[in-house]
């Protein structure tokens, strides 16, 4: 070997030998600066519904890149040809996608969230899956090394997407975008990740069956889920007529004096943002205590900047109660059973 090639390869081997050293502490390094990529993720992309669309750009990329390793890991399966080198770029790189889809969504579930209901705990979640996927000692050594919970944080991570996607793209109601969410979610990762299971013989009809069970599942469970694309930005009670075109922002009120409401209507209202226009039939429930009185269905009107008016009436004479005073408590949801907001308000004599 030539002087000048072993001097380069002795100073190589020397590099080598301190990066190994090191191993540790450059692994956190590149922990923290992947934090700061997803920081910086969620910054840019922070509530702008109109960059989700290239949200399923980004999916069928993903499958792409999957597949691509796939064949590649088959193909050495077959040759014995060890492309080591290949295989780490591929998996560094999807871990880094899954790991932008994460930070990617979280600001939209965080806006849809209400944290008096169990929304947070999906979202809690992926708060917590996108912290965790950058720590690149835990996902290699602990995550990547465990099969069900790997392919628990990509179907999870799969489902997420699906559900922010499909209902600004498709004009169904949110109970089924997210019944169909977990259908196309669990076909998706058998194609992603077990492709050679999906297109044996008989199996397919076994991955639509799965499919089916898991949006079945999903639909029961609904409630857990963030009503995404949904933000409720006000909400309120107000003696003032909804109806009137001039009034686009009512100005809400906490307590209500009973003797007005026996000569006036209550109006409830709430100012939703939506980058579609809602395809749901929401509605109104009216509680004293515990106790539901009334369930009105709610009238919208768009109010510009994806903005919409929900509002609904009730009037003494419809509910039936000869003192209305007391703590009530009004609760906005879709004709699916989804919470979207709860509001308190109080009818004093």
């Amino acid at each position: 070997m030539p002087s000048g090639m072993h001097h380069l390869f002795a100073l190589w081997q020397r590099f080598k030998h301190k990066l190994l050293a090191h191993e540790k502490i450059l692994w956190a390094l590149h922990s923290v600066w992947a934090l700061t990529y997803g920081v910086l993720i969620m910054i840019f992309f922070k509530g702008d519904f109109g960059q989700v669309r290239k949200l399923l750009m980004f999916l069928m990329f993903l499958m792409l890149l999957i597949i691509a390793f796939d064949r590649i890991a088959d193909r050495e399966t077959k040759t014995g040809d060890k492309k080591r080198g290949v295989k780490l770029v591929l998996n560094y790189v999807m871990k880094n996608m899954y790991q932008a889809l994460y930070f990617f969504m979280l600001p939209f579930y965080w806006d849809a969230t209400q944290f008096d209901s169990v929304h947070w705990l999906f979202t809690a979640a992926v708060g917590v899956l996108a912290v965790l996927s950058t720590q690149d000692l835990f996902f290699d050594n602990f995550l990547m090394e465990h099969k069900w919970i790997r392919n628990a944080y990509f179907a999870f991570c799969l489902f997420a997407a699906f559900h922010l996607l499909l209902p600004v793209l498709m004009p169904f109601p949110l109970h089924y975008t997210i019944a169909l969410s977990a259908f196309c979610a669990t076909f998706a990762f058998f194609v992603l990740h077990l492709p050679q299971f999906v297109w044996k013989e008989k199996h397919f009809r076994w991955v639509l069956v799965i499919a089916f069970g898991a949006a079945a599942v999903v639909y029961l469970v609904r409630p857990l889920v963030p009503p995404v694309p949904y933000r409720v930005v006000q909400s309120g009670v107000t003696g003032e007529d909804l109806t009137l075109p001039d009034r686009p922002f009512p100005r809400g009120v906490h307590d209500l004096s009973a003797a007005d409401y026996r000569e006036r209507p209550l109006w409830a209202y709430q100012i939703i943002q939506s980058p579609t226009f809602p395809h749901d039939t929401f509605w109104h429930e009216y509680r004293r205590g515990p106790a539901l009185v009334s369930r009105q269905a709610v009238a919208r009107r768009p109010l510009g900047g994806n903005r919409y008016l929900l509002w609904s009436r009730l009037s003494y004479d419809d509910l039936g109660l000869g003192d209305p005073a007391g703590d009530w408590t009004l609760t906005l949801r879709t004709s699916g059973g989804i919470y979207l907001k709860s509001h308190g308000f109080t009818i004093v004599e």
